[in-house]
């Protein structure tokens, strides 16, 4: 038996030899299988998104044959706007394979970032203003100011209701567009 060439980032292979283009056009299914390799194996996009670093790809799916087959079935793929998530499935997975992943919207996609580096020591959703503190959550890529309080701990606590409000609705403005499992996940954020 020969030894697989692989030679999509070190690691991805086309075991049956399918077509990765039509009329000159990479395939949607190509395109988003060599960006998952990219973003997990390629060491430029590694250094600059260090959340990789962690992350892996199952190895049925280093095989654009296997990737191929669940990406013409997986609702969504294809679709402009759409990504591939591997962890609302499945939270905290650090693997993408055909039991994490899903195609989501944008808007879902980031909606659970926590963007830690922007805000300095202060929690999610606070920013210092003199001597307060300001409560603000991005709505639909709008910033909503929540109010200024007393303590970064108050700030908080109004953004977390906020925030959980907000992930709620989203889980049902994208319903038809979501996993089952994403939905769910998504539909009963902060309800715990």
């Amino acid at each position: 038996m020969p030894e697989i060439q692989r030679t999509v980032f070190g690691v991805g292979y086309n075991s049956n030899g399918i077509p990765v283009t039509h009329k000159g056009k990479l395939l949607p299914a190509y395109r988003a299988w060599t960006n998952m390799l990219m973003r997990v194996y390629d060491e430029a996009t590694r250094y600059k998104h260090p959340q990789y670093l962690t992350v892996t790809v199952c190895p049925e799916w280093q095989d654009f044959t296997m990737f191929n087959s669940w990406f013409e079935t997986e609702q969504n793929s294809g679709v402009p706007g759409m990504h591939l998530d591997k962890d609302l499935r499945k939270p905290g997975s650090a693997e993408y394979g055909p039991d994490t992943c899903a195609f989501i919207p944008n808007q879902i996609n980031t909606l659970l970032n926590d963007c830690p580096g922007r805000r300095g020591d202060l929690p999610a959703g606070v920013t210092a203003y003199g001597k307060r503190f300001r409560a603000k959550i991005s709505i639909r890529g709008k910033c909503e100011h929540l109010g200024l309080f007393a303590t970064p701990g108050q700030a908080h606590s109004v953004y977390c209701a906020a925030k959980q409000a907000h992930v709620r609705s989203m889980a049902v403005y994208w319903q038809a567009e979501l996993h089952p499992e994403i939905y769910t996940r998504l539909s009963t954020y902060g309800l715990a």
